[in-house]
């Protein structure tokens, strides 16, 4: 008898062989491999697990695994090894293995474009992962140097941002491998920095001859979309036309303004307004431009010369001529000029005159608006003392500034009666009316007023006293006259010293053009002076219901009359006039009232 004895024994712990050293890299294959030394009785088999989990196609001592992902890094892999022993006696021979698999990092931006506002606080947040553990940095493109760098999660920040941190930045981050080097990634994002306009503003034609200056406003900023608001002149922070009263001198888009027929009243500073949207620091939407303006011109006087030009004094007293003025350019000589020694009144070395310029403020108007001018701005004073009609005659300040000269000429008289008036003539004539032109005369350094008269052949006379109004012909409508009248019309001028001689015509009313009210079966005058008479019939129209209503206290009825009228033929015009005229007090109640008058329509 022959007794066979088998020892059963379990295998010996395995162990793995990495085919590609460790640590793994992404998208690598490698193969692992499990070992025992001691096989054990019956021999042991292999079976495989990946993260506790069977393989259940893997039954050999070999396992292949790959491409490796980024996933794959701290999977555990298990290897059994196994007989029926260690079944029954329910061990578990087993190693585990922990992978590490290394990659290139993760960079992960929560934006790819960030917009923000400038001045206002930037904060975008940069998290990298990877194996190694990486480390990030903030790079600006175009610059070395990091902005920030050190750790695993990093903001790249910035308080108050300017318009020049506009651009691309760069999260980097990198992974020091031992076995393969520096393993690094990025990802950037691109910065866009809204900001206001600054504005500026160009002069795109300046033709002095004709006067004319171009102005457009320029902005930059972002976003690029731009409204312009219209354009403003001031003159010493004092508005002398709003944007509203330029508006006829810009474009359409309100961007450039066109100013014409330049006068010393369009100087200035003129300020073009625009936003995009974007308020500034201080949260204000309009952004402004700025541009000055002197206008180019002969010396403009500003205080108003006497309405006669003529400065008057006493014998023996004295005169003082204060002209203001200003001018751009400069001036580049002044002098006074008496026109009856002619000469230089700076080189008469007399006694009895005396010049002085003086550069002071002046107060005048700029479209209205008051303004206070500093620059460019004088007062001219003449002193003549003692006057004497030796001293009487025309002067003439001429000032000078390179670009247009201005002579102001004026008068210096010894005071006196008003000049006699001339050229008295008829200019229009009706039944009632005559008007009658005149020319004045030097008022005699005085107020003067004109004394009229109308007179009649019985000799009435009607006198109108009438105030000079400077202008040089003077105007007056003598009224309440009679039709087909011949009347003498004089005129003399009187000041606070005398008068002057009188001047007279003759002149004749024109014809009655007929009485008002019904003439002839034709109604015309009630029309007015502007009608005359038409063909055709007048009629009188009642109504039915109203006819024999009679008051018995009156024993009156209301009848109206109506006509067709025309302009009169001296106007060439035509019309149609319906009216009412009048009330008839009708006294007897024998009156018939009749329905209509034949042929009226």
């Amino acid at each position: 008898m022959i007794i066979k004895c088998f020892l059963i024994d379990p295998p010996s712990d395995p162990s793995f062989v990495v085919n590609q050293g460790i640590p793994l890299f992404e998208a690598n294959i490698t193969e692992l491999r499990c070992s025992v030394s001691d096989t054990g009785n019956p021999t042991s088999v292999f079976t495989w697990m990946w993260n506790h989990t069977n393989i259940p196609i893997s039954v050999s001592n070999t396992l292949q695994i790959g491409p490796m992902q980024k996933a794959d890094n701290g999977a555990v892999v298990t290897c059994r090894a196994k007989n029926s022993y260690s079944e029954r006696k329910g061990l578990k021979i087993q190693i585990n293995k922990s992978l590490n698999v290394e990659y290139y990092p993760l960079v992960i931006l929560e934006d790819e474009i960030i917009g923000i506002v400038e001045g206002q606080t930037l904060s975008v947040k940069c998290i990298v992962i990877g194996n190694p553990v990486p480390t990030a940095k903030w790079f600006k493109q175009g610059q070395n140097n990091p902005l920030f760098g050190g750790k695993q999660e990093l903001n790249l920040t910035k308080k108050e941002v300017d318009r020049n941190d506009s651009g691309h930045y760069f999260c980097e981050a990198i992974s020091p491998s031992v076995q393969y080097g520096n393993l690094s990634n990025s990802a950037y994002i691109e910065l866009k920095v809204n900001y206001p306009p600054d504005v500026s503003i160009e002069k795109i034609s300046d033709h002095e001859d004709e006067r004319t200056v171009v102005y457009l406003c320029n902005a930059t900023g972002m976003p690029k979309t731009y409204t312009y608001t219209g354009w403003e002149q001031t003159y010493n922070d004092i508005v002398i036309r709003s944007s509203y009263q330029l508006a006829s001198f810009t474009s359409s888009d309100n961007r450039s303004v066109t100013l014409s027929h330049l006068s010393y009243q369009d100087s200035g500073n003129y300020t073009c307004s625009v936003n995009n949207g974007v308020p500034d620091r201080n949260g204000e939407l309009r952004k402004f431009g700025k541009e000055q303006l002197h206008v180019k011109g002969s010396p403009e006087l500003i205080n108003s010369l006497p309405p006669d030009e003529t400065f008057s004094t006493n014998r023996g007293g004295n005169i003082t001529v204060d002209l203001r003025f200003f001018t751009f350019p400069n001036i580049t000589k002044i002098y006074w000029y008496n026109v009856s020694s002619n000469s230089s009144i700076e080189t008469d070395n007399r006694q009895d005159v005396t010049t002085f310029l003086q550069m002071k403020h002046i107060e005048t108007t700029f479209h209205g608006i008051t303004v206070n001018i500093s620059n460019f701005a004088y007062h001219a004073v003449l002193q003549l003392t003692n006057f004497t009609t030796q001293m009487e005659g025309t002067y003439i300040l001429v000032v000078r500034n390179g670009f247009q000269d201005r002579n102001i000429s004026f008068k210096a008289l010894i005071s006196s009666k008003p000049e006699d008036p001339t050229d008295l003539n008829v200019t229009d004539r009706t039944s009632t009316k005559i008007t009658v032109l005149w020319n004045r005369g030097y008022n005699g350094g005085h107020i003067q007023h004109f004394n009229i008269s109308v007179a009649d052949n019985t000799g009435i006379r009607n006198t109108k006293l009438v105030f000079d109004d400077f202008n040089r012909t003077q105007m007056f409508t003598l009224t309440d006259l009679s039709p087909a009248t011949d009347y003498v019309i004089r005129l003399y001028a009187q000041n606070k010293i005398d008068k002057s001689n009188a001047i007279q015509i003759n002149a004749t009313t024109v014809e009655s053009e007929g009485e008002d009210g019904l003439k002839d079966n034709i109604l015309y005058e009630s029309a007015g002076p502007n009608v005359s008479p038409t063909q055709g019939t007048s009629g009188v129209v009642t109504k039915n219901k109203d006819k024999h209503k009679l008051s018995e206290e009156s024993k009156t009825q209301e009848t109206a009359l109506d006509s067709d009228v025309i302009r009169k033929p001296r106007n060439e015009l035509k019309g149609h006039f319906f009216f009412q005229l009048l009330i008839l007090y009708i006294m007897s109640e024998e009156f018939s009232y009749p329905e209509a008058i034949d042929g009226y329509k």
